[in-house]
């Protein structure tokens, strides 16, 4: 059985490391650069860092690194804000599940949940990574 963790704590961060790292072996990263974080409102007080009021995490794919880590990044490619419970849902859900579109829809009408940027830019095999990357966590999430 997959040990699961409550999101964004530091055993969650290091589950989503492992994660990312073991979703890109094997993904040809040459000449990728793609940065995005979440930020999520409202999480529980014993997540937060000294001093911070809302839970961000990011993840940098390059060609020579990947980095993952709390905080925002400069330039991201793209970015959600969402609020931490509503989000629940969607970080729980695998991309398989046909409640999905709703999820996002509801959240999204609701004002828990919104995205910025472009994710048309990213490359296909690295968009289709972070499909597995999500599903990797959900399966991990409390």
């Amino acid at each position: 059985m997959t040990e699961r963790f409550e999101a964004g704590s530091e055993q969650w961060m290091s589950a989503l490391r492992e994660v990312v790292e073991e979703t890109l072996k094997g993904v040809d990263v040459t000449g990728v650069q793609v940065a995005f974080y979440e930020e999520y409102l409202n999480p529980p007080a014993h997540l937060l860092a000294h001093g911070e009021t809302t839970l961000t995490w990011h993840v940098e794919i390059g060609e020579k690194a990947v980095a993952i880590g709390p905080g925002r990044v400069a330039d991201p490619t793209f970015w959600i804000e969402a609020d931490y419970e509503g989000v629940l849902r969607l970080v729980r859900a695998l991309s398989t599940d046909p409640a999905l579109p709703e999820i996002v829809r509801d959240l999204e009408t609701k004002g828990r949940l919104r995205s910025f940027g472009d994710r048309s830019k990213l490359p296909p095999r690295i968009a289709a990574a972070l499909v597995t990357m999500h599903d990797e966590i959900a399966k991990r999430t409390k």
